[in-house]
């Protein structure tokens, strides 16, 4: 189990912080990052040298890459966005019928 990231400003639920696959988190690649994002696993893949070490070398300078989270309440189904400073910015639906699982993957 994780501990507690933030609280939703609903108060019934709270997002956790150290746990993986939740259905309620998204990473999100900002449009201007997504052609360089893609040219690191060109390089990573089809350039990184012939040794066993430059290859996890260029795997590794992907993985260094940090996507910003998204995640989203399944009770009220506001939407946080983490800014550039990493705090959780909250957008609320326009209406009830939003569907609250929208980062869920589907089945």
């Amino acid at each position: 189990m994780g501990s507690v990231r933030f609280a939703c400003a609903c108060g019934q639920f709270s997002f956790l912080d150290s746990t993986d696959n939740r259905s309620y988190v998204a990473h999100f690649i900002p449009d201007q990052d997504w052609d360089r994002y893609w040219t690191a696993i060109d390089d990573a893949v089809e350039t990184s040298g012939p040794t066993a070490a430059e290859k996890a070398a260029a795997s590794m300078a992907l993985r260094r890459y940090r996507a910003r989270l998204l995640w989203q309440c399944p009770v009220c189904g506001s939407l946080y966005v983490e800014d550039e400073s990493g705090q959780p910015r909250r957008f609320v639906p326009e209406a009830a019928t939003v569907p609250r699982r929208l980062l869920q993957r589907e089945p």
